[in-house]
């Protein structure tokens, strides 16, 4: 049952909070939700950062092995090494 009513003025009233204990019921409220998430967030970080250095562990021994001899200055690979890279590559140019 609506009723329609002129405005004809406004008022204020002024409101002062009384929250004695207002900060022992937010941390009972929040902390424990925001340490449930931060958890699931570091669990969540941990894990695609622990896979993606595996791929990359894993890649960098796929490499070839390198002999390097700073006498003469030379760089040669060793034999599993050529054969691995030569499976995977265009023949090896010495």
């Amino acid at each position: 049952m609506a009723v329609d009513h002129d405005i004809v003025g406004s008022v204020g009233v002024e409101v002062v909070p009384i929250a004695p204990t207002f900060h022992r019921h937010m941390e009972r409220v929040v902390i424990p939700a925001a340490e449930q998430v931060g958890q699931q967030a570091g669990r969540i970080l941990g894990d695609r950062m622990a896979d993606a250095i595996v791929r990359q562990v894993a890649a960098f021994k796929a490499m070839p092995k390198l002999n390097v001899s700073l006498a003469d200055g030379g760089v040669t690979f060793s034999r599993s090494s050529r054969e691995a890279w030569t499976a995977r590559r265009p023949p090896f140019q010495a």
